[in-house]
């Protein structure tokens, strides 16, 4: 009978990774301001997504061993165009459709979830202009996020 190989998980390996998104963040992004507390880390700064757009204050908040929320924090984004935009109930950004690209511990937050926020953003823009989303949509409910568990490499 043949035995399943199982691989231990490294999680001191995860956890210098998740320390580490703060340097990285702070290097690539020096307008953002990072904090990091107990397994949570915060980071705040602005994002002009183009040219004669507005500059959005944003908030990245990613606890080790879960997905990454950002939210908006100025301007705020007017409650009624919850439904009509790629945003959750309780106010993070659906940035992604975490069944085709999710979330992997290995991933970095100033290679994907940054530049992520600011197409989203651009999108914004659009639909401020029209009143559609032009952006790329994934079905889902407008039900609270049930955060997705990190795909492990």
């Amino acid at each position: 009978m043949d035995r399943a190989i199982i691989k231990k998980r490294d999680r001191a390996a995860e956890y210098r990774n998740f320390v580490l998104q703060k340097t990285f963040m702070e290097k690539r992004f020096p307008g953002f301001r990072c904090a990091l507390h107990n397994n949570l880390l915060e980071c705040e700064g602005e994002i002009t997504p183009s040219e004669h757009c507005a500059t959005y204050t944003v908030k990245v908040s990613y606890k080790n061993g879960g997905i990454p929320e950002v939210r908006i924090r100025r301007p705020q984004i007017p409650r009624g165009s919850w439904g009509h935009i790629h945003i959750y109930r309780e106010g993070t950004l659906c940035l992604y459709d975490h069944r085709e690209q999710p979330w992997r511990w290995s991933d970095n937050l100033h290679d994907k979830i940054i530049p992520w926020t600011a197409e989203w953003l651009v999108f914004y823009e659009l639909f401020l202009m029209c009143g559609k989303w032009l952006g790329p949509e994934a079905p889902h409910k407008n039900d609270a996020k049930v955060p997705q568990r990190p795909i492990k490499n």
